[in-house]
């Protein structure tokens, strides 16, 4: 299970992260190398994968007919832009501001990324897929990470294998959600991370609940309000904090955090997160702009209060850098929209 801090991270490595050997890789740099040349010859390597899982295994890995790869839902992140070729080279290099691509950022079924699974036998050292020979890979949590060697530009360069889960022949409305990076925000300079910051701030925000937790020895270890739910990148919405049934001495409900233990129900359709987030099916969650705009429509001051402090949270800004021109560009839209919350 890939963990919100661990995908934080990733969100933030902009290529080049991983070693194999002596080996690293580089960004593919837009100011040297042609787009539509350089992600032909990314479809043709992702296509020959495919193609190599589906020969061993008779499954398909990007869907049927190699769907998710054809319509770009199997993308995340800005990957999923660099390859769309209704977006303008100058809508990409300029408007996004990306003249370099850190790594390829690619959604397959969890069960490909088991260890010596499907994709792992598919990039083995060595193995040729298309103009790409792979140099080896690293496994971070259930991720797959392939270093691959191009044969015309002598470099290498990154692809990131991370489990979804497919409905049909696509990743869910959730994990193409979840790991979006939106035009809206990338227009504004903001990373996709703060989208998700932002969205957790806000699903934590939207409701509490009230009591008490305690310590082993029955001691009270923290007291007040506490989110009623929290976010997770793979998952979805799931509870929080709950109510043991238990009352605490003092006359407050004993609450419970919620773990693996429990077993947690996740809610993983986004119109129904808009719903339980927003209180309305048709509120906008895709974008670090769209979250603004439903705080702004359906938050009362108290939740937006809320959510403000949870982005601003210390344990949220240690995940990034907040001296960085995107968060301070996140932080310059919140205190736009919201100056009352931002007054000493």
């Amino acid at each position: 299970m890939l963990n919100f801090s661990v995908y934080i991270n990733r969100l933030l490595s902009e290529g080049g992260n991983v070693k194999i050997g002596n080996h690293s890789s580089v960004p593919i740099d837009l100011t040297k190398h042609n787009r539509n040349k350089m992600t032909g010859d990314v479809k043709d390597f992702l296509h020959s994968v495919h193609n190599h899982v589906h020969k061993n295994t008779g499954e398909h890995l990007f869907g049927h007919n190699k769907a998710a790869l054809r319509s770009g839902t199997a993308y995340a992140g800005s990957t999923r832009e660099f390859m769309n070729k209704n977006t303008s080279d100058d809508t990409f290099i300029n408007k996004y501001g990306k003249k370099r691509v850190g790594d390829i950022d690619v959604m397959v079924p969890h069960h490909h990324l088991k260890k010596g699974g499907s994709v792992e036998q598919a990039l083995q050292p060595g193995q040729k897929h298309g103009k790409f020979s792979v140099i080896g890979t690293k496994r971070i949590g259930t991720q797959v990470h392939a270093m691959v060697h191009h044969h015309e530009t002598g470099e290498n360069h990154q692809v990131d294998f991370e489990g979804a889960k497919y409905e049909g022949n696509h990743p869910s409305k959730w994990n193409q959600l979840s790991t979006n990076s939106h035009k809206e925000d990338m227009s504004a300079g903001i990373k996709g991370v703060h989208h998700k910051l932002l969205l957790n701030a806000a699903v934590k925000g939207s409701k509490t609940i009230h009591g008490v937790t305690l310590d082993r020895k029955k001691n009270i270890k923290t007291e007040g309000e506490h989110p009623a739910k929290t976010f997770s990148t793979q998952y979805g919405v799931r509870d929080a904090y709950r109510h043991t049934g238990g009352i605490h001495s003092s006359g407050a409900k004993i609450l419970e955090k919620v773990g693996p233990r429990h077993k947690p129900t996740y809610m993983s359709d986004p119109q129904k997160i808009a719903h339980s987030t927003f209180g309305h099916k048709k509120a906008e969650i895709d974008s670090f702009h769209g979250v603004v705009r439903s705080m702004k429509k359906h938050f009362s001051p108290k939740q937006i209060s809320r959510t403000i402090t949870n982005y601003h949270d210390k344990n949220t800004l240690k995940r990034i850098n907040p001296n960085s021109k995107q968060t301070k560009t996140s932080v310059a839209i919140l205190r736009k929209h919201f100056p009352e919350h931002y007054k000493q």
